[in-house]
């Protein structure tokens, strides 16, 4: 018997674009809804949906999002990034982005969450991991600035 692969399972597979969405319940939701009243399904987008409505949508129930990168890890496995939540839904306008402001997630030696923007196109790229010990030097030094202002403060 051959079983009819449904809108849900593809994007589960094969992920949209360089993005593979984690949660399969999210992801059901997003496309066909969820049970309201009498048992009938209420909401969702449908089998036609576009992929970016897909994913915006997806980010709005705040499912988890990590981009590929197409790299392998030292054991095999595919390297991939967390993508931070609210990047391809708007929250305040209740909208979709019209161009996705993606800030990829990184934890720095110290463990603290950095965040680093996606490569746009036309850009000269750092290696990510470049990027992110940038960007936590910034953060760190952010940080002893404001104790030495506090500590400026205090004495006065």
């Amino acid at each position: 018997m051959d079983r009819k692969i449904n809108r849900v399972d593809e994007v589960m597979k094969k992920g949209i674009g360089n993005y593979r969405l984690v949660n399969r319940d999210k992801v059901d939701r997003v496309i066909n809804g969820v049970v309201g009243k009498f048992g009938q399904l209420e909401g969702g987008l449908g089998d036609d949906a576009k992929s970016a409505d897909i994913l915006a949508h997806y980010d709005k129930v705040g499912g988890l999002i990590v981009k590929k990168t197409g790299s392998k890890k030292k054991d095999g496995s595919e390297k991939t990034y967390k993508v931070k939540i609210g990047c391809f839904w708007d929250i305040i306008n209740k909208k979709p982005f019209e161009k996705a402001k993606v800030m990829l997630s990184f934890r720095d030696i110290n463990g603290d969450e950095v965040f680093i923007p996606e490569k746009q196109e036309g850009e000269e790229e750092l290696p990510f991991d470049v990027q992110a010990a940038e960007a936590s030097k910034e953060k760190k030094e952010a940080k002893q600035k404001e104790k030495s202002d506090k500590a400026k403060k205090t004495k006065k």
